[in-house]
């Protein structure tokens, strides 16, 4: 019976996984915590206690982990697959990992007599487990061919995008195409809440409407009723693939503007919520000016930090520097800066007669120009 050693049961690979066993195949499996595996064990798989065991015999490999440090992991660590896989085994990458990474693992494994296959995918958890994703194949021809009956039980729909390295490289397109329209939707929706229009109709029609992608049809109603109960990525997650797309965008082309404020957005997001639904970045973006006091202390401590690392810091022996780097901090970080001494002595905290609770910082003896009341005499 043909075997497969499947590594990885997250929430796509732990439906992946299940495919094999829903089609005759041995399957041995491994993850880092076994509770995952108990009901794939209950079907039929065998526990393995390392990637290394899972691959004993195995006639193909199939790896579904988070990123790049875990896949170099599982196939060439300590207890790593390469070790007991037989010259002319498949070595199935289904993870998300870097195009760099995508071609170092081809490199090494084929080296060792091993067939490596960029075989990233599309699609939900529930596909995953009907065997409905899409598979975004880069490989030669021949080895394509070779692994057609590991792959067909995944998904019918296998795209080919030519040798090793071109699955990544369209999946982290994909993914950060992904990124961006997410983002933008979190930053329109918060327009029309902070605008007070009805949500349910703007989701509605977002939904339906030009800009409609399965993206948006997908977080709109989320977004806007705030239900992530359906969790199926989290920020952790689109925060690395948008990153490893504009690493490699920025080998390729002279700027990626558009992409590079995704990733940012995304890391605000990462350091908030990492491993909840990615669709939390609308609780960041949805603020009303001054509004951070309505964040829990804990998760606004923590999206403090990760703004206040983007920033850049002022040239050496500037003496502007500080002052603009002063301007762009907001009220509520204050309680991080240094002692006020350390501030330039020309500041004061100039709270406006608009409302005191907003502190607005301006230089001292600093004054908004006055309109002329009259227009200039004609010369």
């Amino acid at each position: 019976m043909t075997r497969v050693a499947f590594i990885g049961l997250g929430r796509m690979g732990h439906g992946m996984a299940g495919r094999y066993l829903d089609a005759g195949f041995t399957v041995a499996v491994w993850n880092r915590s076994r509770a995952k595996a108990e009901d794939l064990i209950a079907r039929g798989a065998h526990w393995a206690t390392s990637p290394e065991d899972a691959a004993i015999d195995a006639d193909a490999v199939v790896t579904m982990v988070a990123d790049d440090e875990a896949s170099r992991a599982v196939w060439l660590g300590k207890d790593g697959a390469a070790a007991n896989m037989k010259a002319g085994t498949l070595a199935i990458e289904c993870s998300t990992v870097s195009h760099a990474h995508a071609l170092e693992m081809a490199r090494e494994l084929t080296g060792r007599g091993l067939i490596y296959i960029d075989c990233p995918v599309t699609g939900l958890p529930s596909a995953a487990a009907e065997g409905k994703l899409t598979l975004l194949v880069g490989a030669d021809a021949a080895d394509l061919e070779k692994a057609e009956p590991f792959l067909k039980p995944l998904g019918s729909t296998i795209r080919h995008f030519g040798s090793v390295g071109t699955g990544t490289v369209f999946k982290l397109i994909n993914n950060l195409m992904g990124a961006v329209q997410i983002a933008s939707l979190a930053e329109g929706l918060a327009i029309a809440e902070q605008a007070g229009l009805d949500m349910k109709l703007v989701a509605e029609a977002l939904s339906t409407g030009a800009v409609a992608s399965p993206q948006v049809i997908r977080h709109s109603p989320r977004m806007a009723a705030r239900d992530f109960s359906s969790a199926s990525f989290t920020a952790a997650l689109r925060h690395k693939d948008a990153a490893y797309a504009v690493a490699l965008a920025e080998t390729l082309l002279p700027g990626v503007p558009v992409s590079r404020a995704a990733v940012e957005a995304y890391e605000q997001a990462k350091a908030y919520a990492p491993d909840d639904d990615e669709g939390r970045l609308i609780e960041i973006v949805s603020q009303p000016k001054q509004g951070l006091d309505r964040l829990p202390h804990s998760r606004k401590m923590r999206w403090l930090s990760s703004r206040s690392a983007t920033m850049t810091a002022p040239p050496e022996g500037s003496e502007h520097g500080t002052e603009n780097l002063h301007r762009r901090r907001s009220w509520n970080d204050r309680s991080a800066d240094p002692p006020a001494p350390a501030w330039p002595q020309r500041y004061r905290a100039d709270l406006d007669r608009s409302g005191e609770a907003e502190g607005n910082l301006r230089p001292q003896g600093h004054h908004q120009p006055r309109r002329r009341r009259h227009p200039l005499p004609a010369r």
